[in-house]
């Protein structure tokens, strides 16, 4: 989930005309199903990673993936109305509460 809200943070500050993009496949999809298929592709990867997970925290990352994918999409589609501090407070609680990452240990020192 880091990572994904790393990458929403820089679509957010600049998506480079990469939303306009993603509108234009949506929309090609009823012309050339074929055009969605990596789409496809990557969110049935996203799923088989969330189902690998222990069952503990499946539901929380499907629910923050589920969240991300509602930011993005608002974005995506010109829609967002959230200020951004309001936003990076919402990114933060998709870190935070609903999957947070495991604490990683602090170097000892040792070699």
């Amino acid at each position: 989930m880091p990572g994904y809200v790393s990458w929403f943070r820089d679509f957010n500050r600049d998506n480079h005309g990469w939303a306009r993009v993603g509108v234009q496949l949506l929309s090609e999809q009823v012309d050339d199903p074929e055009l969605m298929q990596p789409v496809r592709d990557w969110y049935r990867e996203v799923k088989e990673r969330v189902a690998a997970m222990p069952e503990e925290k499946r539901v929380p990352v499907m629910t923050a993936v589920l969240a991300m994918e509602g930011i993005f999409f608002i974005h995506k589609f010109d829609l967002d109305t959230m200020a951004e501090e309001e936003k990076e407070r919402v990114l933060e609680y998709i870190l935070n509460a609903l999957a947070p990452s495991p604490a990683i240990p602090k170097d000892s020192g040792a070699a």
